[in-house]
């Protein structure tokens, strides 16, 4: 599955435990409404609660991430993320 984040408003002065950010939400090239988190390490919020849910199975499919004494799946709240992450290390590279 193709998540992305287009017309992305970030807010670095009002994050503090996750990103602040709005942005309309992509799953393989099909607009899904739109995703946000308020930055203070709460849940993001979807418009489309079946985006979430097809985010949350789709992560399901992907090889556990492993660490010490743990293993986790993926969900769409860290798919996300993760896709924040791209799109700030490339408008924030030096």
């Amino acid at each position: 599955m193709k998540v992305e984040l287009k017309a992305i408003k970030f807010y670095p002065a009002m994050t503090e435990e996750t990103h602040c950010f709005r942005a309309s939400l992509y799953l393989d090239g099909v607009r899904r409404g739109w995703v946000l988190n308020e930055g203070r390490g709460g849940a993001n919020v979807y418009s489309d609660p079946t985006a979430e849910e097809e985010l949350n199975a789709y992560g399901k499919t992907l090889p556990p991430i492993v660490g010490e004494g743990y293993e986790v799946h993926e969900d769409a709240d860290m798919l996300i993320c993760k896709t924040m992450n791209v799109w700030l290390r490339k408008k924030y590279a030096a």
